[in-house]
């Protein structure tokens, strides 16, 4: 087993996850740490984790994605596991994992319930599932999900996979620097067969978005427009892009410039224009692999994607533009006091 994590600017919370790693009850694993060219205390700290973690130090920032990668084929491990820097674990998670992937072998990937590193009460993320749980669970009590749901794609926060299972897929997609690599490594998982699953019994607690709440966030801006439209463009069919097109290629770019405004104008630019070619490249690689077709998908990817009822996602996109007018209308009344 090699618990893989990679580190960025993370000297506030980067003690408390190796910490619980390291009282995980397992019998033998490898904690494996990439810093990924931190500029804070972040390494200081790591320091003290000499002879306890294989600490790898990259000379720059190299992206999440790539990180991961490298330090999966560092590992020595037959699973591979995933914790972000702002993540803690319970002492039975890799326990969990590795007897849920070895009960459905089908699945490939689990993915572990988060819970929030704030408040344990509640629950932080579960993945995007359908049936009796539903789609979305975040912020409600932690009981409300128990036993075991299928996921569009693990949260990068805390899974694990076997290493010929990530062998397999390729590893993380590269290109995608940081943000939705986790979203298009369970969406691969999909396209050649696999069944990724969500666990309770086994727990990480997260503290999402640290890095976008600490000067961040035009980075994010970018990349989170950026590589959304990189996943339509790479996963999705034939069929199912040239029925979303008009979604893709006008709602989604108004959407995002009414959002991020700039920064959502270079990403759409980056992607439709200055990286095309190796976004071609990589859809070819993916689709020329796939075994399994858009429709079956569609009950986890809607509500992410673009879905087939592209009419119905217009209407909504429209709704949420006249939501968005009606209640800046109200704040600028009110803030000039009539």
């Amino acid at each position: 087993m090699s618990v893989v994590v990679v580190t960025y600017n993370c000297g506030a919370w980067v003690s408390k996850c190796l910490d619980s790693i390291l009282r995980t009850a397992f019998e033998t694993f490898e904690v494996i740490v990439l810093d990924n060219g931190s500029r804070d205390d972040t390494l200081s700290k790591l320091s003290r984790y000499e002879g306890q973690v294989k600490l790898v130090q990259l000379d720059k920032n190299l992206g999440l994605a790539k990180a991961r990668n490298i330090g999966a084929r560092m590992a020595n491990g037959s699973y591979l596991a995933f914790v972000d820097h702002d993540t803690a674990v319970d002492s039975s998670w890799l326990q969990a994992g590795v007897q849920e992937l070895t009960r459905y072998p089908q699945a490939g990937i689990v993915m572990f319930r988060a819970l929030s590193l704030k408040d344990p009460r509640v629950i932080s993320e579960t993945g995007a599932g359908i049936g009796a749980h539903g789609s979305d669970l975040t912020g409600l009590p932690a009981e409300s999900f128990t036993g075991i749901r299928h996921v569009l794609f693990p949260l990068g926060a805390g899974f694990i996979v076997s290493k010929a299972v990530f062998m397999e897929l390729g590893g993380f997609d590269e290109f995608f620097f940081v943000g939705n690599d986790d979203i298009d490594f369970g969406w691969r998982a999909w396209l050649l067969g696999f069944e990724p699953i969500c666990i309770s019994t086994g727990t990480v607690y997260h503290d999402g978005g640290v890095l976008r709440r600490n000067g961040f966030s035009r980075v994010f801006r970018f990349y989170g427009i950026r590589n959304w439209l990189y996943l339509y463009m790479k996963n999705l069919s034939v069929r199912t892009l040239l029925t979303n097109l008009p979604l893709i290629a006008i709602g989604f770019p108004l959407a995002a410039i009414y959002r991020v405004g700039f920064d959502g104008v270079r990403a759409i630019y980056s992607v439709l224009f200055k990286e095309l070619r190796p976004i071609y490249a990589n859809r070819v690689r993916t689709q020329r692999v796939r075994t399994v077709k858009d429709a079956r998908l569609m009950p986890y990817i809607e509500r992410y994607m673009p879905t087939t009822e592209y009419s119905r996602d217009w209407r909504v996109l429209i709704a949420g533009f006249e939501r968005r007018l009606i209640n800046g209308t109200r704040r600028w009344l009110n803030s000039i006091g009539t």
